[in-house]
């Protein structure tokens, strides 16, 4: 039988695995338990806080042009108290 996962953990290990080590977004409830994730890696992901979706793609947008490197968004499923 397969070994289970809970899908926080394999989004974390695939992000560690593509070398991403920035995420941008706003904790919600269908993202929380990814957000609680990225706590427990801090120290190789740093996960920025923004005040509205729009932000956090245009940041992870800029920091790939920047950088050349992945940069994430990370939101909610569904619309947000904010839009």
């Amino acid at each position: 039988m397969p070994k289970k996962i809970k899908a926080n953990h394999a989004l974390i290990s695939a992000l560690k695995a593509w070398n991403i080590d920035h995420v941008y977004g706003i904790p919600g409830d269908s993202i929380d338990a990814v957000v609680d994730g990225l706590k427990v890696v801090e120290d190789e992901i740093d996960f920025y806080h923004v005040r509205h979706e729009e932000v956090a793609s245009l940041a992870a947008s800029s920091f790939t042009k920047l950088t050349g490197k992945i940069g994430v968004a990370l939101s909610i499923g569904a619309l947000g108290l904010s839009t």
